[in-house]
């Protein structure tokens, strides 16, 4: 006979429910009438409007962000073709997280995107408050930031927040850690190499040089540091917990997001080798020269990628894909048999 796990069953067809306590009946029993399952209380109501209003107005925060001015100038991230590049994830992510939580089955999920998106855009204005320029642009991220964490929130309790610990999980969680190491070490060495080509004054030849950019806590402000640290930090403990502690479709689903966010930089980066050409005042700024040196030597620069990037990039593809067969084996996996309740005797 087949082992039948403890717990309360009918006894017989239309009989009372008995409890099996895994190798026999007990005395005890209850009538199938008062063992209905009652009808549970929902989450307030007041909080569920809350979490998706935060959740739509953090999104709505995010883009007019990017198209608010930022800069001095009055021009915008979304006016430099890389700083678009590289908030697209983040506002292509809660688009999603504004139709994931209109729909009860999914509220969890989009409580989880919206509470990364939140923490993501966050730690990048480590650096922007720290600035000596605040613009419009700076004060809708500090808005679109606090919107999405409350209505992230608001959205995991409302949707039911359910952490488990699944041990089966740890290989999944084992995988997010092993990627996430993968992204760390591409962010520890450098992406681009910039090669400046020039003529030396009183030569007719053509000489070259070039210099690797750029590794992370030198030559940069504490608040840089702060930003970068907390980067790395975020991405290895979200790629274990998210892996580890939560159900396997809401798991999927942060993994995913995870990754997606972690292919900002390189898609900025991508666009920005797009146009391999540095510009003159670049040019000026990287070598420290002034307009006229850089006419007397006929100078010229162009930029190409390196290992780092392309290293970080594959790990953080390798990570959304980690989520979504996480996702996919969740709605494969076939439910949970009910016991036959008349079998053991």
């Amino acid at each position: 006979m087949d082992q039948i796990a403890a717990g309360w069953y009918l006894y017989g067809a239309d009989g009372p429910q008995r409890y099996w306590d895994g190798t026999a009946w007990t005395e005890a029993a209850v009538s199938q009438s008062s063992t209905q399952p009652q009808p549970t209380r929902g989450p307030p109501r007041a909080l569920l409007i809350a979490g998706i209003a935060c959740i739509v107005l953090g999104a709505a925060l995010l883009i007019g962000a990017v198209f608010a001015p930022w800069y001095q100038d009055k021009s915008s991230l979304a006016s430099v073709s890389s700083q678009l590049a590289f908030n697209l994830p983040s506002m292509v992510l809660a688009g999603a997280a504004v139709g994931l939580c209109l729909f009860r089955s999914t509220r969890t999920a989009a409580g989880l995107v919206a509470l990364l998106v939140g923490v993501w855009v966050a730690i990048g204005l480590i650096t922007a408050i720290s600035g000596t320029g605040w613009h419009l642009g700076q004060t809708l991220s500090v808005g679109a930031a606090v919107t999405l964490l409350l209505g992230g929130i608001g959205c995991l309790l409302t949707g039911g927040f359910a952490i488990k610990v699944d041990v089966a999980a740890v290989a999944w969680a084992a995988g997010g850690a092993v990627l996430a190491g993968l992204w760390i070490a591409g962010e520890w060495l450098p992406w681009d190499r910039w090669t400046y080509r020039y003529t030396p004054v009183g030569s007719t030849q053509v000489s070259e040089s070039h210099s690797d950019c750029c590794v992370p806590f030198q030559n940069h402000t504490v608040p840089a540091n702060i930003r970068e640290a907390a980067t790395m930090l975020t991405l290895l403990v979200g790629s274990i917990l998210l892996a580890l502690v939560w159900r396997r479709t809401t798991s999927g689903v942060g993994l995913a997001t995870l990754g997606l966010l972690y292919l900002s930089s390189s898609v900025s980066w991508i666009v920005g080798l797009a146009d391999p050409t540095i510009s003159r005042e670049t040019l000026l700024l990287l070598l420290k020269i002034s307009p006229q040196q850089a006419d007397s030597i006929n100078v010229t620069g162009t930029t190409s990628g390196l290992i780092g990037g392309w290293l970080a990039t594959i790990a953080a593809i390798a990570l959304v894909i980690l989520g979504v067969m996480r996702l996919l084996a969740a709605v494969a996996a076939p439910s949970r048999a009910t016991p036959s309740p008349a079998q053991p005797r």
